[in-house]
């Protein structure tokens, strides 16, 4: 599931990883974000939408569950085959609940790229392909994170 694993001693830090691994992802791929509350997802989920090229604010989807970027053709993203960005978080939802939202569509779209915090909230649904990303807090600055 993991092969590496780093860690960061900072939200500075945990930012850089970010934009290093969003040089990595592609168009269809699929990105479970797991760990504590306040471990780091949401965080990452803005760095990773901030290196691609997406236009924030970025808010965390707790409330709304999914939001969606749009990236601009010129964009870092787009160049590596990603339109869209779906941030979800699937803390207060069921796997029915994630259908229903359109879970189907999204994780078909090519172009797309789709980011999940609380993904064993609807681990039925993910994919063999999905990458997962595990942060786990050592202490109130450092993050152990394994991808």
């Amino acid at each position: 599931m993991t092969d590496h694993e780093m860690v960061t001693a900072s939200t500075e830090a945990t930012v850089v990883f970010a934009q290093q691994y969003a040089c990595t992802l592609i168009g269809g791929d699929i990105v479970a974000l797991s760990g504590d509350l306040g471990a780091g997802k949401t965080t990452f989920s803005q760095a990773v939408l901030a290196a691609l090229g997406a236009e924030g604010p970025f808010t965390s989807p707790t409330f709304s569950v999914i939001k969606q970027y749009d990236l601009s053709a010129d964009s870092q993203g787009a160049a590596q085959g990603i339109s869209v960005v779906y941030h979800i978080d699937a803390y207060r939802i069921v796997v029915s609940d994630m259908i229903e939202l359109g879970w189907q569509e999204m994780q078909l779209m090519d172009k797309g790229l789709i980011l999940v915090e609380w993904p064993e909230k609807i681990a039925d649904l993910l994919p063999d392909r999905c990458k997962y990303v595990d942060f786990h807090t050592l202490s109130h600055n450092q993050r152990r994170i394994t991808y």
